[in-house]
């Protein structure tokens, strides 16, 4: 790091702050005879950061048969060394949210990518016998902590540095190409100004990059799993991700000597615990059929490796083709709904985000149109399920058939469906939906019997532009809801925009 930038970091007057709460507890870890009590005092001194504690020792990370009750009995069973790396964590990421709010910086992306290693980094811990497991979790968990740093010394500079990036790794080296550092060694500059541990210093500023070790011994095999839980971390983060997954491979074989079956069994093992990880840090870490889906692109690299490593098996690269385009095909049908093959309800949430992040920073039209067929409950109740699952197909199709290059349609639950359309102004998305609907009652539908019938559907529209803002995705779906029900008390068979209201 150079001088020019640590003088811009001591300068900073709206630098991330080490919250009140992670002070007390920092305190607490100094003190060589401090017990499970003096930290339950701290502790629930702050309701939310009591419940996370109780929350992970509950969870599957501790793998405990018997039912925790108490923060008390919660501090107790964990130790005291657990229980103050635990605490800080929790307490420094409430802290760092609430001051990281009111940046045009993806934090999103941010902290997932942050709890995603802290997971991934208490994982490798343990499937190497290794102590201080919670102290790689708090490691793990701030090793991108210097990007927060970095967003308020170049506010105008780094959004664009970070935001859209494939991954930390490029990122890493735009960093150094336009600052002269990395966030990581920002970020360790950042916890020694806190007074942050040593060890923690010294593993966030080796967390991207460094030489390979063969023989690492404890301190070097810490610093390496944080480094490579970020790697790991990036996996989840990608959804074309064969480079992140080749890269990390290759650290953990270096690092850790683990071969393909080893790394494969270590990224099913993180996969399982996930799920619950995103219900402890109130995020979605996976979109659905994410985990899945990297698990067999694994299995399928390996086995495509083995065959060109080895030359074991007589395949031409014909075959091999094949091969890696069914890993990459598999990514496409987990974002999709089995029945209509519109895109389903976990990616479509994904896009929408990423989509409402786009207009809001660069100023331009979203429009969302929601969309459910009427009566649908009588079509399944008249003419059976089978023919409902043909009308829900059939809409499907001109769904897709109505949407431009850039826009998706997706299948949001039952018989409701929704339409992105990006960089789409009001007057224009209200003609698609119209054209849309007034094709659709044109359809005629037959059941089994050969009777044949309609079915009209009703619509919802919202568009964020300047005279429309909504303060988050959530809010902008709620929005076309509540126009959608009022295309359903007008009639039917119609389009109401919200603002219309």
């Amino acid at each position: 790091m150079t001088p020019e930038l640590e003088i811009r970091l001591k300068h900073c007057t709206s630098l991330p702050s080490i919250p009140s709460v992670a002070i007390k507890i920092l305190d607490l870890s100094k003190d060589p005879q401090v017990c499970p009590e003096d930290v339950s005092s701290v502790v629930t001194l702050d309701p939310a950061l009591s419940s996370k504690i109780l929350r992970i020792a509950n969870s599957p990370i501790y793998s405990r048969i018997s039912k925790i009750g108490t923060v008390q009995q919660a501090l107790t069973l964990l130790g005291v060394d657990a229980s103050l790396n635990l605490a800080l964590s929790f307490s420094l990421v409430s802290g760092l949210q609430q001051q990281s709010q009111d940046s045009v910086l993806d934090y999103d992306v941010v902290w997932r990518r942050a709890f995603l290693s802290a997971v991934a980094c208490r994982l490798l811990g343990e499937t190497l016998k290794s102590g201080s497991l919670e102290e790689l979790f708090l490691a793990g968990l701030l090793q991108d902590i210097g990007v927060l740093a970095l967003d308020r010394v170049f506010p105008n500079q780094y959004s664009g540095i970070f935001n859209g990036a494939v991954d930390m790794f490029s990122i890493s080296a735009d960093e150094r190409t336009q600052i002269n550092a990395n966030h990581a060694e920002v970020g360790a500059w950042l916890l020694n100004e806190w007074s942050l541990p040593k060890k923690l210093v010294v593993a966030i500023r080796a967390s991207h990059g460094g030489s390979s070790r063969v023989d690492p011994d404890d301190g070097d095999q810490f610093n390496d799993c944080v480094m490579v839980s970020g790697l790991v971390a990036d996996l989840w983060m990608n959804e074309e991700n064969s480079e992140q997954y080749q890269r990390a491979f290759q650290q953990v074989q270096q690092r850790f000597g683990f071969d393909k079956d080893e790394f494969v069994g270590y990224l099913s093992k993180l996969a399982d615990l996930l799920p619950d990880s995103a219900a402890l840090f109130d995020t979605q870490l996976a979109w659905p059929g994410q985990s899945e889906m990297i698990l067999e692109q694994a299995k399928e690299m390996q086995l495509v490796r083995s065959m060109r490593d080895n030359q074991k098996i007589d395949v031409d690269e014909a075959q091999l083709r094949s091969m890696e385009k069914r890993a990459q095909n598999l990514e496409e049908r987990v974002r999709r709904d089995p029945l209509t093959g519109l895109y389903n309800r976990g990616y479509l949430d994904l896009y929408l985000q990423s989509e409402y992040e786009v207009a809001k920073l660069e100023n331009w039209p979203l429009s969302v149109v929601l969309i459910d067929l009427d009566f649908f409950k009588k079509v399944n109740d008249t003419y059976g399920h089978l023919t409902g699952d043909d009308v829900l197909v059939s809409f499907g199709v001109l769904l897709n058939k109505n949407t431009r290059k850039g826009d998706i349609a997706a299948r949001y639950g039952g018989e409701e469906f929704v339409m992105v359309l990006p960089g789409i102004e009001q007057p224009m998305a209200l003609a698609i939906a119209k054209r849309l609907l007034e094709q659709w009652s044109n359809c005629v539908h037959q059941s089994e019997e050969k009777i044949q019938f309609g079915v009209t559907a009703s619509a919802g529209l919202v568009t964020f532009d300047s005279e429309h803002l909504f303060e988050s995705v959530q809010a902008m779906v709620s929005a076309a809801d509540k126009a959608l029900y009022s295309a359903k008390q007008n009639g039917r068979n119609r389009v109401e925009i919200y603002n219309q209201m």
